[in-house]
């Protein structure tokens, strides 16, 4: 498969990337980094409060109340709320005035962000702990495209082409109509977005470029690709104005497609998939596992969450939402089971290794930790 690519060559086949990357731009990076883990560790005592409230999809009222930053608070609501809830604003607080506020309030559930590296320190008894974010990868070989059956036919039926760019306009456009609105649409209030200047500092520094996905020689869909310590990774992507017909015609699938097959003849063996949220119910998440992905890590930062009173909302939420949680012993998957509906745990996704089934009753909806001790 041929690839068009504008402003000069790709890197040379089987060479690291890490090793074309200006030293100055790893201290950079690195310093960066350590500079956002401090960040991380302040913003895990004292937190922005507000209380979630709503009904369940089964019709349940429920309270929750969410310390921490506005994606994950709107992310929240849409997995507990039947029409995403509303929610109030409390001020500022210290991680200690939680337990009050939330007696007050009367929250059926807690959900507190946290480091990763003070998990062990700020965690209640009765908490378990959630990473914010799954790292995923997939190996890269002559059998990824023909896992996908027909897709490749459809893709060629829908005239999806590809070329490889780093020319500053085609970034810009793909910034503005298309990765901006995909991750509005995908995820409303609470869309994460990459900064431009960073995404256009990664390539001028020759550490990313961007697959292009192209119908009729227009620009409808795209992918920023990182080259991290020699392992490339999907950073992000667009499509056109997040245009619904151009996702039915595969955009959104060419994107991965065309991406794998590019990496692949620059002779790379593996591909980081980015970022997904930990819930398996989660589209992306689920969108990569169907594909082969293998989750491979977390992020340093998380949610506690803390189950304050037996209640129908609170069992119906956690019932309805596997995730992936996170202890001393690695990530685990954790299925909670009401009495009456007891059933065969499902396998856990390639990469972790342990299923953790809580059964949930009046008892256990107030101490899952001491349910997690008992089921491993």
């Amino acid at each position: 498969m041929e690839f068009a690519t504008q402003n000069g060559p790709p890197l040379a086949r089987g060479v690291p990337a890490r090793s074309e990357v200006p030293w100055r731009s790893r201290a950079q990076r690195a310093v960066r980094a350590v500079g956002e883990q401090l960040g991380d560790w302040l913003r895990s005592v004292r937190f922005t409060v507000h209380a979630l409230e709503g009904r369940t999809r089964g019709g349940q009222p429920l309270c929750i109340l969410y310390a921490g930053g506005a994606p994950y608070r709107h992310y929240l609501r849409g997995l507990a709320f039947a029409d995403g809830g509303h929610e109030h604003a409390l001020g500022r607080h210290w991680r200690w005035q939680l337990g009050d506020l939330a007696s007050r309030r009367g929250a059926d559930l807690r959900a507190t962000r946290c480091a990763r590296a003070l998990r062990r320190a700020l965690r209640a008894e009765s908490s378990f702990y959630v990473p914010e974010w799954l790292w995923s990868e997939m190996p890269l070989g002559p059998e990824t495209a023909r896992q996908t059956g027909n897709t490749w036919t459809k893709i060629r039926k829908f005239r999806l082409v590809s070329t490889v760019t780093r020319d500053p306009a085609a970034l810009e456009h793909f910034y503005e109509r298309m990765y901006v609105p995909l991750v509005k649409a995908s995820h409303g209030d609470g869309a994460l977005f990459m900064g431009r200047d960073y995404m256009l500092r990664r390539v001028a520094n020759g550490e990313a470029e961007l697959v292009s996905v192209l119908q009729d020689g227009v620009a409808v869909g795209g992918c920023i690709v990182v080259y991290d310590d020699g392992c490339p990774r999907l950073f992000s992507l667009g499509v056109l104005d997040a245009d619904a017909s151009l996702l039915r015609q595969r955009v959104g699938v060419a994107i991965y497609l065309y991406s794998f097959c590019y990496l692949f003849e620059r002779g790379f063996t593996r591909v980081n998939l980015g970022r997904s949220r930990p819930f398996l119910h989660d589209g992306v998440l689920r969108f990569k596992l169907d594909r082969g992905a293998k989750v491979t890590g977390s992020s340093h930062n998380g949610i506690t969450i803390e189950p304050l009173k037996p209640s129908a909302a609170l069992t119906e939420l956690l019932c309805s939402q596997p995730c992936v949680g996170e202890d001393d012993d690695g990530l685990a998957v954790m299925f909670f089971t009401a009495p009456e509906a007891r059933g065969p745990t499902p396998a856990p996704p390639a990469g972790i290794a342990r299923v953790v089934d809580v059964p949930l009753s009046a008892a256990l909806a107030r101490h899952p930790r001491a349910a997690l001790a008992s089921c491993r």
